[in-house]
């Protein structure tokens, strides 16, 4: 919206700003107004000084006016003409009600310039932003607020505040289908192939879900409950939560991390984070799941039983979840049983564990406690599914785990896909109850080693002898284990 439309539109705004006081404009839109400054005031706006100070009863203001000046440079727009400024922070409160919002600022000095940035509950909204003497910034966002008080800091060398109009967005309606927002970190997120056989168990927990509902995995690696939020990545979910929706939320493992400040969230932290993840849902009509950070390879080597990974931040999403009567999927417990089941060494083929040339973008091979391969973020995935069927909502009803009896059968009908001189490509049929597959391969009348596992059925061999002859068997895996290795197809690398 422009200054000059701002300015115009500028009509029957209440003299707080309260919810209680908004009144209805045309189109059911409601809208707060300010107009910052100590000159003339535009119709139908509130007059913010730099003396404006917040209190419960006004309703709005800044948290401390030490900072602010004011200045009136007149001019016929009383939006332009006069502002309020901090050279260094300063916020401005406006008590709300928790929803969507899209707010506009108008910032610029007729004789000086501006630098202005604008952070909205601890998220930067406005990166800073710089004008010349003269120009007007128009500055537009839009925010899910979950607390009943609108924060807006603005900061810079010379940070004007001229105008300010907050509308409320219309609720959004329930969707044909619930979506499930997975909000996590990177033991949850979905990878690009390049990655493999590196895996979240967000990836493959649409596996246990019937096609009645939409999976949207918005978990990223290094990411903590602080700096998902802190980098606007819940606001942009709360701002797209249809009632009926569910959140998915599991963190802690980049919370616990104190050496890296911008990550790292104390556990009495860690539950007051979790606690605006599940109300920020609840507000918008959607229920918020929480699930306890998963477990690590990390076990008593006397005992082989595996510990509690970051138990102090398990019990904060325990507690959380019991004050707020939030559903809780124990993650934590389940995937410790689970590993304790395998044993330490079994709970290898569970976590990033890969022999030197394995895989292509591993040449090294790979030890890693903490994430996944393909088959152990399957096991994750329904142990979360089953997790899910147990709570008893109307997602529930889609949870889709099939419990199979024991192994998968052997993997028989292999076939040749492609062969170079270097590479071997080859595809087989799905096997009944298999996770993942186990790809085997020696030198023809030589015992088969273990060259790579997928979730797919085909896989890529690379780094063969040339005009070779080779033996490839193929195994299926699952919850319980490893099953037999099926037919040998005989193929042969080309000539280069």
């Amino acid at each position: 919206m422009s200054a000059a439309a701002l300015g115009a539109a500028m009509l029957g705004l209440p003299r707080r700003a309260a919810a209680a006081d908004v009144d209805a404009e045309a189109g059911g839109k409601r809208t707060w107004r300010f107009d910052f400054g100590p000159g003339e005031v535009a119709r139908g706006a509130t007059q913010v000084t730099a003396e404006t100070a917040y209190t419960p009863e006004l309703g709005y203001g800044f948290d401390d006016t030490a900072t602010l000046t004011e200045a009136d440079r007149g001019g016929d727009d009383p939006l332009r003409g006069d502002f309020v400024s901090t050279e260094s922070s300063a916020t401005f409160l406006v008590d709300l009600e928790p929803g969507d919002y899209r707010i506009t600022l108008i910032s610029g000095d007729p004789a000086g310039p501006t630098d202005i940035a604008v952070t909205a509950e601890e998220i930067e909204k406005i990166p800073p932003t710089e004008a010349e003497a003269g120009e007007v910034l128009e500055l537009e966002f839009d925010l899910a607020l979950v607390s009943g008080r609108l924060g807006l800091t603005v900061t810079g060398t010379a940070a004007h505040l001229n105008a300010v109009e907050i509308e409320a967005l219309p609720a959004r309606r329930r969707g044909r289908r619930p979506t499930l927002y997975l909000l996590g970190d990177s033991t949850m997120q979905t990878y690009d192939p390049y990655w493999m056989p590196q895996a979240g168990w967000g990836q493959f927990f649409d596996r246990f879900l019937s096609d009645r509902v939409l999976v949207d995995n918005r978990s990223i690696g290094g990411r903590s409950s602080r700096s998902f939020l802190n980098q606007g990545r819940l606001d942009e979910v709360l701002r797209l939560v249809r009632p009926g929706d569910y959140v998915y939320v599991q963190f802690g493992h980049n919370d616990a991390t104190y050496t890296v400040p911008d990550r790292y969230t104390p556990p009495e932290d860690f539950r007051e984070y979790l606690r605006t993840y599940i109300e920020g849902t609840r507000q918008r009509g959607g229920e918020a799941i929480v699930v306890t950070p998963v477990s690590r390879r990390d076990f008593d080597a006397d005992t082989g039983r595996f510990r509690v990974s970051f138990p102090e931040y398990v019990e904060a999403a325990r507690s959380i979840a019991d004050e707020l009567d939030a559903p809780l999927v124990d993650l934590s417990a389940s995937s410790r049983a689970f590993l304790d089941e395998l044993g330490p060494e079994g709970a290898r083929e569970v976590f990033l564990h890969a022999e030197a040339g394995v895989y292509p973008n591993r040449p090294n091979g790979v030890e890693d406690d903490t994430h996944f391969q393909e088959y152990g973020a399957i096991q994750m995935a329904r142990l979360v599914g089953r997790g899910t069927a147990e709570l008893g909502l109307r997602i529930s009803d889609h949870v889709m785990v099939h419990r199979s009896s024991g192994a998968p059968r052997a993997v028989d009908g292999l076939e040749l896909v492609r062969a170079s001189a270097s590479t071997l490509e080859v595809s087989w049929p799905a096997s009944e109850d298999a996770d993942t597959y186990r790809v085997h391969l020696g030198r023809a009348g030589e015992e088969p080693t273990f060259v790579g596992a997928t979730a797919g059925t085909e896989a890529a061999v690379h780094f063969l002898e040339e005009a070779a002859d080779y033996e490839v068997r193929v195994s299926a895996q699952n919850e319980h284990g490893e099953g037999p290795q099926g037919q040998v197809l005989a193929v042969s690398t080309s000539q280069a």
